[in-house]
């Protein structure tokens, strides 16, 4: 039995707390509602970058693998209080196709929801299509907010990345960003560039950028990230990232910077030290903030990964397999095409409640005469994972 140590961040690297921010602070942009660190997390590269996105699928082709997944992360405060909680679901081939994070109560002593998402995939194991939610307690159900939807180059990685936000009011999507990805000639992430769209002029608007650098051995050493200055039509400095790898091309620490108007400089802000454990995986990432005034380095935050070795079973990707709604639009009645075993049906609403649950086999004729005409969201979930699709009801 041949195991793939998924060393390092494995799929999970864009959802991950990093300088002080927990898995639920989010920035809003006219409109976007997005993770601080989506917009501002370097470590998104490491997973670009070492094939780690695209380790499932080469999981998927070898018999009787195994692979170490993350199944959840926590940070805990600098009191040692739990802040957030990441737990993740993957199918038979690896591939994360749920993300939930959750916030301690304090009050109450429990994990709370407070986002869900649910990704599929194309044939080649590529990441197409992400799905948001956003708990609403006021009825204890899942709403959906946004969706990305995802370009690929040949080797699997991003090349457009589009955001839509979900308008409650007309029922519909609208798009309202843009991640543009540039890669060398090696496959490494050299630039990403974040647009928002201008409903006005209909028209992409710079926002932001990041860049990477790396050594002679691929391994990321420095990271930037920069804000777009409208008024003068310029990048401005806004954050910086130095690493420090061991012997292996992981990180040691990391020294995070940020831009100073006082002295017009950048600044040091915080720092990150990373502990793997035996397998190569990251186990906890310890994030200082730095006292100017005393001259110290304070603890901030904590997060910590835990992981399990899974078989990994060389079977086709769910969103692979030949499924078909049809008719699609339609008026009383619809049916899957493509269904090899009895497979759990769930229907939703655009604002995350269930309409229907239920086990459906191939070609059953499934009813929506009584609900009202709108838009769908078809979920169904298989042996190998969970898909979802949208259903137009006339």
């Amino acid at each position: 039995m041949k195991i793939l140590f998924t060393a390092f961040f494995v799929l999970f690297i864009s959802q991950l707390p990093i300088n002080g921010q927990s898995f639920k602070e989010t920035i809003t942009i006219e409109g976007i509602i997005l993770l601080k660190s989506e917009l501002t997390n370097p470590l998104t590269n490491f997973v670009e970058n070492s094939g780690l996105r695209n380790s499932a699928k080469k999981i998927s082709t070898q018999q009787n693998s195994t692979a170490y997944l993350l199944d959840s992360a926590t940070v805990k405060n600098n009191t040692g209080k739990f802040v957030s909680k990441l737990v993740n679901t993957f199918d038979g081939n690896g591939k994360q196709i749920i993300s939930i994070t959750q916030t301690f109560d304090t009050i109450n002593n429990k994990w709370n929801e407070t986002s869900k998402t649910e990704s599929t995939y194309d044939s080649n194991g590529f990441v197409t299509l992400a799905l948001i939610y956003s708990w609403n307690t006021n009825n204890n159900i899942w709403k959906l907010s946004n969706k990305r939807e995802y370009t690929n180059n040949n080797s699997g990685n991003p090349t457009i990345v589009t955001l839509y936000n979900f308008d409650s009011t007309n029922n519909n999507w609208k798009v309202s960003g843009k991640y543009e990805y540039s890669y060398d000639g090696n496959g490494l992430q050299t630039l990403n560039i974040f647009y928002l769209w201008d409903t006005a002029n209909n028209s992409w608007n710079n926002y932001s950028n990041s860049s990477s650098s790396y050594d002679n051995s691929g391994h990321l050493k420095h990271y930037e990230f920069n804000i777009w200055d409208k008024t003068n039509n310029t990048w401005n400095e806004n954050t910086k990232y130095d690493y420090t790898l061991d012997n292996d091309g992981k990180p040691s620490s990391s020294l995070f910077y940020t831009w100073d108007a006082a002295s017009n400089s950048l600044k040091i802000n915080k720092k990150n030290e990373y502990n793997f454990d035996s397998n190569g995986n990251l186990s906890n990432l310890v994030n200082y903030t730095w006292e100017a005034t005393n001259n110290i380095w304070t603890l901030n935050q904590i997060n910590s990964y835990y992981y399990s070795l899974k078989n990994i079973s060389s079977v086709n990707n769910p969103s692979a397999l030949n499924f078909v709604v049809y008719p699609n639009p339609a008026k009383d009645e619809f049916k899957i095409k493509g269904l090899t075993v009895q497979s759990r049906f769930t229907l939703l609403d655009l604002n995350g409640k269930t309409i229907m649950n239920k086990n459906v086999i191939n070609n059953e004729s499934i009813s929506i005469f009584s609900i009202a005409k709108g838009i769908y969201i078809i979920k169904l979930t298989t042996s190998e994972g969970i898909i979802v699709s949208k259903l137009t009801k006339e």
